[in-house]
């Protein structure tokens, strides 16, 4: 039971209930991070995908009050990041600075909203998509 817990505490659980389906089957889930005009990751504390008490989004509040330039400056990106996704609508997954979420179930939670707007998708197999492109090719 513990290992459960720790565990969907970083994890979100497979589910295959359409009423609460994983929030990246659905399109409103985004994990996104901030570049340079190079296109190189700008520090946000931990690496993308880290499961770590430092992924939180707020993790880094009061670890960079601690006058560490680069947790100041990680703290700062992730400020910025949170505040243009929300700005732009989303919410955000607290135990995951990267992840943001857009009209998913876990969006609808938190803004209020009666219900999502986006439900389960379905993926094509690489078979069905070699199909339909030779199907488009002959039409």
């Amino acid at each position: 039971m513990i290992i459960t817990s720790l565990y969907s505490r970083l994890v979100s659980p497979p589910s295959d209930n359409p009423s609460t389906p994983s929030p990246h089957l659905t399109g409103g889930a985004v994990d996104v991070t901030l570049c340079d005009t190079n296109g190189r990751f700008l520090d946000m504390g931990t690496s993308f995908d880290e499961a770590s008490d430092y992924s939180w989004t707020f993790a880094l509040e009061e670890a960079a009050l601690d006058d560490d330039s680069s947790l100041i400056q990680a703290r700062n990106n992730r400020r910025v990041l949170f505040s243009i996704m929300q700005e732009a609508g989303f919410t955000n997954l607290a135990s995951e600075w990267w992840h943001y979420d857009f009209g998913d179930q876990l969006w609808a939670e938190r803004t209020g909203s009666k219900t999502a707007c986006f439900g389960a998708t379905s993926v094509c197999g690489i078979e069905q998509m070699w199909k339909d492109q030779i199907n488009s090719i002959k039409n």
